[in-house]
């Protein structure tokens, strides 16, 4: 069936597809999933106000996608499917779940993102079994302490709600992305607890401390930008898995040397801070995209020229006042801006290289250049 189809089901090994029906999904659909046992359930794009009744009966299903419609709650008896594996009800207009959430002992990826929950229910721990819940984008003021139970979780996605402070997680040792960004928080926990993580996502809150980092030996992408924070944990120099470090719009005045021992980190997002220099043991990285922009950076000193395997290096709205000769010989230098900067356009060294530059990165169609006298 599928979007457009009004009449009849079709169960196709164990599928039964009844979304975007032109007309409303009747109980006698239901019925007839039932009859053929259906095992995934999908009844998204409906504008349903309400579960059907009768679902809760389809014993054999495993996986139910009521997402896109109008449902402001889930029935209690949807807790008594005890062999639901996969429940999508994202994209609704929930406000609150059941209290027998808990209930569901195979469940083991939870969607509920873009409705208005404000809480989750306690008994969320009861869910053993949960490798990935999504809540983005809710209304949700606190997580339940619950959540730390559940040790087998891999993916726990809480961004975008009203979040001020995040429970102690210490129990997730299996989480591999933690994602809390788009939230009002001022306090986090201590996370040592997670030593698979790989994604840590904790952007755009109001955060000044940073939590305890340990060596996460599996770590590979930190985005803390638009936070308050004034300094960087060394710690971080020994998650030499990292690949991308995102920390714009803080309050930076220095980043550790110990950043120079992560030889796999290729991106490194540095805008909107308080920074007059690198460290010298950054030069030594392989480099692809180096983010400089709107901090405090008076000369472009000559170790930049070791980066050979940078792409893009953006220095635009800095303070600086002469152009460094060796940007056109970067090999792999492709876009570069420097607008904003104090340049001193009667000093003809600085008019020079100008020409050089703008000669330089017209040469091919992928190269550009933001600089203007």
């Amino acid at each position: 069936m599928g979007c457009g189809a009004s009449s009849g089901i079709v169960v196709s090994d164990g599928v039964c597809d009844l979304s975007c029906l032109e007309t409303a999904v009747e109980s006698s659909h239901i019925e007839q999933a039932a009859s053929h046992g259906a095992r995934d359930l999908d009844i998204s794009k409906n504008k349903l106000p309400a579960i059907p009744v009768g679902i809760h009966a389809i014993s054999s299903l495993t996986k139910l996608n009521c997402s896109e419609n109008l449902i402001t709650e889930l029935p209690p008896e949807l807790c008594d499917m005890v062999n639901l594996v996969f429940l999508d009800a994202s994209d609704n207009k929930l406000k609150k779940l059941p209290e027998k959430i808990g209930n569901l002992p195979k469940l083991q990826k939870l969607h509920l993102y873009k409705n208005d929950l404000t809480t989750l229910p306690d008994s969320i721990g009861g869910l053993v079994n949960l490798k990935e819940i999504n809540v983005f984008n809710n209304k949700i003021i606190r997580l339940p302490l619950s959540l730390a139970t559940i040790d087998g979780l891999e993916e726990l996605n809480a961004a975008d709600n009203k979040l001020k402070t995040v429970p102690n997680l210490d129990g997730l040792s299996s989480l591999t992305r933690l994602a809390i960004y788009n939230n009002n928080i001022v306090m986090m926990p201590d996370i040592s607890g997670m030593p698979k993580l790989q994604k840590f996502e904790m952007y755009r809150n109001q955060l000044e401390t940073m939590p305890q980092i340990p060596v996460f030996t599996e770590l590979d992408e930190v985005n803390i930008t638009g936070n308050r924070f004034k300094e960087i944990p060394a710690t971080f120099g020994s998650c030499t898995s990292l690949t991308v470090f995102e920390a714009a719009k803080n309050q930076l005045t220095q980043i550790p040397s110990e950043f120079g021992m992560l030889n796999n980190l290729w991106k490194l997002m540095l805008a909107n801070n308080e920074l007059v220099e690198l460290p010298p043991q950054l030069f030594g990285l392989q480099l692809k995209t180096l983010d400089l922009q709107n901090n405090q950076f008076t000369a472009v000193t000559d170790d930049f020229q070791k980066l050979k395997t940078l792409n893009i290096l953006l220095f635009s709205n800095n303070k600086l006042s002469s152009i460094p000769g060796f940007w056109t010989s970067m090999p792999a230098l492709k876009r570069l801006s420097i607008d904003g900067n104090p340049i001193d356009w009667n000093d003809p060294v600085n008019k020079d290289q100008h020409v050089k530059l703008v000669s330089h990165f017209s040469t091919s169609k992928d190269m550009r250049f933001v600089g203007a006298m």
